[in-house]
């Protein structure tokens, strides 16, 4: 074989840049198999080197690029993180103040129902959950300048039903915590262990497999790939 006719040979990619972590991984594993091709295969035919520099050619991007910034990344993670660890607290906190300071006591005697105190509750807090979702998106996509790829308005109802269903856990924290601080200390709790399971830090692929299967049932997992 003329070797003139490997000239210009490479194989072209079209690489995902979705997570930083596993392109660099994968750019990674084609560089030393390129390296591997040359030192072996390449001198057992007696074909130079040259020949195939570069073995591997990146001709485009399915999405983002090489100048994507950790921000690009991280941010999908931040926005569900914070939109179900910050409803979670508000809704716990002050649902167990306003018990504590006799308001739920006053609401009984004025004949206000169960039903209608906890509708009243969901309906403020999703209120402020919806503004908080719009200043987030807004935030991440106009001012950090996060790239996307999709409608804003998708952007914003994901993350405003993270709020609601931190607005949902906060109720049902408040019913069995007595004092503000521990539901604090049980937010925390809760939300560490999902932000490092969830995708938010790191990439799911880079778990094993039995965490993996534990991360798919945390309420940030699906909605941070989404994103």
């Amino acid at each position: 074989v003329n070797p003139s006719a490997f000239s210009g040979a490479a194989v072209e990619l079209v690489m995902d840049v979705t997570s930083q972590q596993i392109y660099f991984r994968v750019n990674d594993t084609l560089n030393d198999a390129a390296k591997l091709m040359r030192s072996d295969f390449l001198k057992n035919i007696s074909i130079p080197e040259f020949y195939f520099d570069p073995l591997f050619d990146v001709i485009d991007f399915v999405y983002g690029g090489e100048d994507l910034k950790i921000t690009d990344f991280l941010a999908p993670g931040l926005i569900t993180g914070i939109a179900l660890g910050i409803s979670i607290t508000l809704t716990a906190t002050n649902l167990i103040l306003d018990r504590k300071c006799g308001l739920f006591d006053r609401s009984w005697v004025a004949g206000v129902s169960v039903l209608e105190v906890i509708s009243s509750q969901m309906l403020t807090f999703s209120f402020l959950a919806l503004l908080q979702a719009i200043i987030m998106s807004v935030t991440a996509i106009y001012v950090v300048d996060v790239v996307r790829k999709g409608s804003v308005a998708l952007v914003i109802l994901l993350a405003f039903m993270m709020e609601a269903c931190g607005v949902t856990l906060g109720l049902v924290l408040s019913a069995y915590i007595q004092f503000e601080d521990t539901a604090l200390q049980v937010t925390v709790g809760l939300m560490f262990p999902i932000l490092l399971i969830g995708g938010v830090l790191w990439p799911l692929q880079s778990l094993d497999s039995w965490l993996r299967t534990i991360s798919h049932l945390t309420p940030i997992t699906y909605p941070t790939e989404a994103i």
